[in-house]
């Protein structure tokens, strides 16, 4: 039996966002998408947040990373990602609760790199028997 895949759900990470700025140095929160951003030094961007409630035990997640000229890192739960494609596959292990970590740099961005930043969610794609398959 082979199985059909849903659309992916976004769940998107805009609020509660913690800034530091310099990394290290707590500045406050920034919500996302900024638009225009208007930091012009590193920034470190630390988001926690939770798996829906109720995730089927089929589904597979993934980070939706999107309109991020001057990412530098990704890390989550302490792990560095090793790719910054989107969308990039994430553990099937997850926690109930993780924190996302951005590592940005926007020294050289140009005024149109900075309009509209920072498009991050969390997709979620279930797999459903294809029952029509044979």
């Amino acid at each position: 039996m082979t199985s059909a895949m849903s659309n992916p759900h976004a769940i998107r990470f805009r609020k509660a966002w913690t800034l530091e700025c310099p990394p290290g140095t707590p500045a406050g929160r920034l919500d996302l998408p900024a638009a225009p951003l208007q930091l012009t030094q590193p920034f470190v961007l630390i988001r926690q947040w939770s798996l829906p409630p109720r995730l089927p035990a089929h589904a597979s997640l993934s980070l939706e990373l999107a309109q991020l000229p001057g990412l530098r890192s990704v890390r989550l739960n302490g792990a560095t990602l090793s790719s910054l494609l989107s969308p990039t596959p994430l553990p099937n292990n997850l926690p109930d609760r993780s924190t996302l970590i951005l590592e940005v740099d926007p020294s050289t961005l140009t005024d149109s790199e900075r309009s509209d930043w920072g498009h991050i969610a969390l997709l979620v794609t279930t797999a459903y028997p294809d029952s029509s398959i044979t």
